[in-house]
């Protein structure tokens, strides 16, 4: 959080007497928080099965996006894609009684990307300051003709081609399966890809406070 969010988190609940907080922590707590908040933990009741080994190592914001996603869009199957730092894809699939939480994937978010290539190599900038105007703008090509654009070609199509191939194995054939963006990138990826799986695909901004609310 920002500085002065501890000074903010109490001010609000000085504010609205009786409110309660819902926390999601995936590292070291350093923020002011009401003795009686509620953490969001694996062990808790959710509406879905977790179905994947060493469930204890799952964050908790992945956790609470899912619980968003399965309130904000009932009766689907779910692909719950976060593009931040890193990506994440989360599948809520049909079980026998209800939905289960089958797994996922986690790889390296779009600016991860150009930094792992500036800090491993002898000579490459850092580029991904440039990424999001770069992944707004033009189309990148497979063929360029200089090292800057070759690395935006690169990270940028990479990047999407591994989305979108998810999304389409997500989505063949189930017409009930749904693909939920939230995250950082979120807006600038359903950019490019909403448009070929229009009405499927999702952009909830909010999706981890949204399922926090319903942790509750």
């Amino acid at each position: 959080m920002e500085t002065g969010s501890n000074e903010l988190m109490f001010n609000l609940m000085q504010k609205f007497p009786g409110s309660k907080m819902s926390v999601s922590c995936v590292g070291k707590l350093d923020e002011w928080v009401p003795d009686d908040a509620r953490f969001i933990s694996v062990s808790g009741d959710f509406p879905f099965d977790i179905e994947i080994d060493q469930p204890e190592t799952l964050g908790t914001d992945r956790l609470a996006g899912m619980l968003g996603a399965i309130k904000r869009f009932p009766g689907h199957e779910l692909l719950v894609i976060d593009l931040g730092s890193c990506i994440t894809y989360d599948y809520l699939l049909d079980g026998e009684s209800r939905m289960r939480y089958a797994g996922g994937a986690i790889s390296p978010g779009l600016r991860f990307r150009y930094l792992s290539m500036s800090e491993h190599t002898a000579a490459l900038p850092y580029l991904g300051d440039a990424s999001g105007d770069y992944l707004k703008g033009s189309d990148s090509d497979d063929i360029e003709k200089n090292t800057s654009t070759a690395m935006h070609s690169g990270v940028i199509l990479g990047f999407l081609d591994e989305i979108s191939n998810r999304i389409e194995r997500f989505l063949k054939g189930n017409e009930r399966a749904l693909v939920v963006f939230t995250g950082g990138d979120a807006e600038l990826v359903h950019e490019k890809l909403g448009n070929r799986w229009k009405s499927k695909i999702f952009v909830e901004p909010w999706l981890v406070h949204y399922g926090l609310y319903h942790a509750l």
